[in-house]
């Protein structure tokens, strides 16, 4: 068996599960640095840039981290005190304590609060859209809220093939042309996406699959991160193979382990777990 030792310095505390938790955090990692095969992403020059940013479209596969890398990137965006480099969240100021990627009205979107940083930073509010529930209602709203506001507005439309149902994706081709607004999609299907959509977007990226050991090695400083034991290192190993290396996969199975009562990541429950086939 494998313990592993004190949890390291960039250890975000607030997102580690006990016994009768939901599993292993939200979807949200506690530095950008912990992101694992998406260096194409470019997270961490956004970050020291306060945010400022070209339009960019995020693809790839199911699972290679893409919602989880953006969500992480407003959290760190959102804390007026980021700490070390690459910069990361303070994790103890109230814009880390109450950030959650889930708080919503009607489970629709989530609206971060608009905040005014130290340090003469400009005002930003943020949005993280989930396009597979969001209705135009709830999209004029956001369109409504940048009117009102003249601080940094950025808007993650998260599985933004989704918006074709509809006609949503239109609805946004006018709005999108405000360059005031930094808009950030996600998606696993862009060939699903119509043209004129895609043209909105200045810089398109691509997420890539990690190598079996990267994914490995990110599966142990997670096991660290949230105080869980591994029954063999080779478990580790298997469990980056067996999910195609889809870090979300691992992230799930991880989660299972943490409900354990012992808190054990065993080979059987990677060897019985339900992975997403290939795509």
């Amino acid at each position: 068996m494998v313990e592993w030792p004190s949890p390291p310095a960039w250890f975000d505390a607030s997102l580690a599960p006990s016994n009768e938790g939901d599993g292993v955090g939200e979807g949200v990692f506690a530095s950008i640095s912990n992101v694992v095969g998406n260096r194409g992403l470019m997270l961490v020059k956004v970050v020291k840039n306060g945010g400022q940013m070209q339009s960019m479209m995020v693809s790839g596969e199911i699972g290679s981290g893409k919602s989880a890398s953006l969500k992480t990137l407003l959290k760190t965006l959102n804390c007026p005190s980021k700490v070390g480099d690459p910069p990361r969240p303070c994790g103890t100021c109230p814009d880390c304590q109450s950030y959650d990627p889930r708080m919503d009205t009607d489970g629709l979107f989530a609206t971060l609060k608009t905040r005014v940083a130290e340090h003469d930073c400009p005002p930003l509010s943020t949005y993280l859209v989930n396009c597979g529930s969001v209705t135009s209602s709830r999209l004029e709203e956001i369109i409504h809220d940048r009117r009102q506001f003249c601080g940094q507005f950025i808007v993650v439309l998260d599985e933004c093939h989704r918006l074709m149902r509809n006609h949503l994706d239109e609805m946004l081709l006018v709005p999108m042309e405000d360059e005031k607004i930094t808009w950030i999609a996600a998606t696993a299907y862009p060939e699903q996406l119509k043209p004129e959509f895609k043209r909105r977007f200045s810089l398109r990226v691509c997420t890539s699959l990690p190598s079996v050991q990267e994914l490995s090695n990110f599966s142990a400083e997670r096991c660290c991160e949230f105080k869980l034991s591994v029954d063999d290192p080779a478990t580790l190993a298997l469990l980056a193979k067996l999910s195609h290396r889809r870090p979300s996969e691992c992230i799930r199975v991880l989660s299972l382990a943490a409900l354990e009562a012992d808190r054990q990541l065993k080979r059987n429950m990677v060897v019985n777990y339900d992975f997403l086939p290939k795509q």
